[in-house]
This record gives C-alpha cells, sequence and structure tokens, in this order.
C-alpha cells in the first residue's frame, strides 16, 4: 500500500521589525503544525506529511501475531533497490510515531535519514496499536511482556526486512527500551548477529536505576498489581486520546512521564515541540511490559546476556 527550528525562544532584542514579524510569524505556522501533528494519529499519514511516499507492511509472528511496520520510500526505484535498509525501534510504550512527528523536518531522525539515502523501515514491537493479536495464543493478548519482544517480535522484522529487499544485513537503530530488546535479542539469537550489520544504541537502558523511579510508585505498583487488569494502560491511554485535547495530553504524559521516570519534559524544547512529541511517545502497553520498570521483574534483563559482561 503506497500513499501517494529553530524551536527555540531565542529573540535579539533589538531588530527591525518585519524581522520580528516574520519570526513572529514562523512561531505562530510551528504551533500550528505541531497542534496539527498531536492530532495526526496513523503514521501513513505523519510520513505523507513529511512529504515522502509511504508503505505499510504486515509482519507475523511466530505466535500468530501481527506486526504492522512502516516504510519510507525512495521515489526512485534504483536507487531504492540500491539503499541500505535501516531499521528503527522505538523505546518504552512507543511505536513508529516516535521517529516522525516533530514539526520541523529536519528534527525527524526517520525523515533525515531517508533524505541521505538510507531505505528506513519504522518497526513496532507488539503494543496496543498497530498490533493483531491472534487467537493461536495460549494467553490474552495483552499478557505480551519484553520477552516476546525480544524472542519473537525483532527477529521477524528482521528477517521480513531482509526478504523483502533482498539485503544480507541492516543497520538497527533502537530508542531507550529499544535498545534493551536489541540486546536481549543478539544475545538470545545467535543468527541475528549476523544479519546486523551495525547496530546504534539511543539512550540505551539496560536496568532502571533504583532512583529513576520513586520507591513509593514500586511499592504501590507491588501491592497493587494483582488487582490490575491487563488493559488497565490500554484504557488509560484510549480514553485519555479519545476525550482529551492533545495540549492537555501531552501535560498529562509529562506528569506522569515525571512521576514515574523523572524525565523533565521541557527538555525536549519549547511547548509546542512538546506537544507533537508527547502526543506520540506513548501509546500505552501491557501490565507485564511495566514490570520491566518498576516491578518484580525490572532487573530480568541481565539474564539475557549474561555472556556479554562487557555490556554491563
Amino acid at each position: 500500500m503506497v500513499m501517494r527550528r529553530n524551536c527555540g525562544r531565542s529573540v535579539c532584542q533589538s531588530m527591525p521589525s518585519d524581522n520580528l514579524a516574520n519570526i513572529l510569524s514562523a512561531s505562530l505556522h510551528y504551533e500550528a503544525v505541531a497542534l496539527h501533528l498531536s492530532k495526526t494519529v496513523d503514521a501513513l499519514d505523519l510520513i505523507v506529511i513529511g512529504g515522502f511516499p509511504t508503505e505499510k507492511h504486515t509482519v507475523r509472528c511466530n505466535d500468530g501475531t501481527l506486526l504492522t511496520i512502516h516504510r519510507i520510500l525512495i521515489s526512485n526505484a534504483q536507487q531504492r533497490e540500491a539503499a541500505r535498509p535501516v531499521l528503527l525501534w522505538p523505546g518504552f510504550g512507543g511505536s513508529s510515531n516516535c521517529f516522525i512527528c516533530q514539526p520541523h523536518k529536519r528534527d525527524n531522525l526517520a525523515f533525515i535519514l531517508a533524505d541521505a539515502g538510507f531505505d528506513i523501515w519504522l518497526g513496532n514491537p507488539r503494543n496496543v496499536v498497530y498490533t493483531t493479536f491472534s487467537n493461536e495464543a495460549s494467553r490474552p493478548a495483552l499478557q505480551f511482556s519484553m520477552d516476546d519482544i525480544i524472542e519473537l517480535d525483532i527477529p521477524s522484522v528482521v528477517d521480513y526486512i531482509l526478504q523483502s529487499t533482498r539485503k544480507e544485513k541492516l543497520a538497527y537503530i533502537g530508542v531507550s527500551q529499544g535498545t534493551t530488546a536489541l540486546f536481549g535479542a543478539l544475545a538470545l539469537h545467535d543468527t541475528l548477529n549476523t544479519k546486523i550489520s551495525v547496530a546504534i544504541a539511543i539512550a540505551p537502558t539496560l536496568k532502571p536505576k533504583r532512583t529513576a523511579v520513586p520507591e513509593y510508585i514500586t511499592r504501590g505498583y507491588r501491592l497493587l498489581r494483582g488487582f490490575l487488569p491487563n488493559e488497565l494502560f490500554l484504557y488509560v491511554t484510549s480514553i485519555s486520546r479519545a476525550s482529551l485535547h492533545p495540549k492537555i495530553l501531552a501535560r498529562f504524559v509529562a506528569l506522569f512521564t515525571y512521576i514515574g521516570f523523572k524525565w523533565d519534559a521541557s527538555r525536549l524544547g519549547c511547548r509546542a515541540r512538546q506537544l507533537s512529541i508527547l502526543s506520540h511517545i506513548f501509546n500505552g502497553t501491557s501490565k507485564q511490559m511495566v514490570e520491566v520498570s518498576v516491578g518484580r521483574r525490572a532487573n530480568y534483563i541481565a539474564n539475557y546476556i549474561e555472556n556479554f559482561p562487557w555490556w554491563i
């Protein structure tokens, strides 16, 4: 299926009025674009807004789960054939939207790499978006965990891309938990190491620092986990997106990330930039995935890479 910055607030104090008007006009346009992007849900639409043709592909994992991934097309067929495939993988609760949601095209990693001539594939781990769960599974759909992403999702997506492009290797760029998943997958699947030419870990994580999540959050979650439905974070995300204005939703996500992980959203830049990013940064997840960060299994990833002490 093919479908055809300055974000900072630096303003010189003495400048001609026409320059000031231009800056004001650009600022208003930037805010309008950010608001439009925050309301755009589907990655295909975000890619088209960025000025690229695109495709969506469906990857079938060994357990029957179907993952939707997105490809940014190079218009010239010959250049596309020769282009090196690059897989971008999001972090905790994220999706392919994370790489294509900023107002300035040049601030989006996926678009930068596409302009540089790479064949860009945006990966989606099993989640509450871009995923169709199979009836073949022997457990409820939303009981997926990091184990499934490591053992099933990454190998399946890598194999699909290599088969589609007829290439032997690809480059992998992961963000945060997307790097954690790769570390585990490389340790578990020997053949995967021969299929990835280079792995780039942005904000790599192995296990959360004890100070990253407040103790009262950890203790409270452990007390309540038995009473929380697997669909909790799906419900919260769906209801929030359906009922809240994007600006309110962005503040809600910023508050959630600060309380849960001490992430300061102001580091993302101005409010307009925060709006477009925070609206796409979290799409819900399973209860088991949350436990990787605040639950009983927060340090379990070390079990996968015990033979790789140079990563610790």
